[in-house]
């Protein structure tokens, strides 16, 4: 199939980001791929998005005001392997790659790869059904966890530990989560990781001077930060 341009209104909700767009094009994707071998489609306008989409044998590309796909696929009878040159979400400015399996039969997601947030690169592992998705991380050093805001809701206190009063080169030695799909909502009771944080600066108190460490354990663990600090020293004592 080779179109040049092509418009279709829907009925239903629009799009509001480049999660709700993924989702509704991984659902629509084994039912492309049963009827057609080649597309080659330079505009097609659906409601308030515009795609572009390029499918020969084995090789997809895709891009759309919200996500932008690179991938080789595998098809089975009843799955999908996506080998990822690359997976770009715009409205948050992320970059994934790696390997994703989607089982029709189970109705389940696997992930496994990396990803890219400003200066964050780690290794990402994700299982993923319709009710709830399970994330693992393991980082390289970066220096600042405040681009969670965009992603967590946590009460003051939470987040002055989080973004405010450690300081120094953080490496994420695990972080787990879950993630409850039907709800849109993070399981914070699910939450538990281990960092490690070369060189910290930790400041109990704003009208104290901080507290310097060679190396610093943080445990996060049933709703409680542990500390476990490495040479440190008040003021050169």
């Amino acid at each position: 199939m080779d179109i040049g341009n092509l418009e279709y209104k829907s009925k239903k909700t629009q799009t509001k980001s480049s999660f709700d767009d993924l989702k509704k094009d991984i659902e629509l994707l084994p039912k492309v791929l049963m009827l057609f071998q080649k597309i080659n489609i330079k505009k097609l306008k659906i409601d308030d998005n515009e795609f572009k989409i390029v499918l020969d044998e084995n090789n997809l590309y895709l891009d759309n005001k919200y996500i932008n796909i690179s991938s080789k696929l595998d098809v089975a009878s009843n799955q999908i392997l996506f080998e990822l040159s690359s997976l770009y979400l715009k409205d948050i400015d992320i970059l994934f790659d790696g390997k994703i399996k989607i089982d029709y039969f189970t109705e389940e997601l696997n992930y496994f790869g990396k990803f890219y947030y400003q200066d964050l690169e780690a290794n990402l592992n994700i299982d993923m059904t319709k009710e709830l998705a399970k994330f693992y991380i393991v980082s390289s050093p970066f220096k600042s966890l405040k681009f969670l805001k965009n992603f967590l809701d946590l009460p003051k206190t939470a987040e002055e530990w989080m973004y405010d009063n450690v300081e120094g080169n953080i490496t994420l030695e695990g972080l787990y989560a879950e993630f409850d799909l039907k709800n849109n909502k993070l399981i914070e009771k699910s939450l538990n990781g281990k960092a490690h944080i070369e060189n910290a600066k930790i400041k109990f108190h704003q009208d104290v001077d901080a507290i310097q460490t060679k190396n610093l354990d943080i445990t996060f663990k049933d709703d409680n930060l542990y500390f476990n600090l490495i040479e440190p020293t008040f003021k050169d004592k």
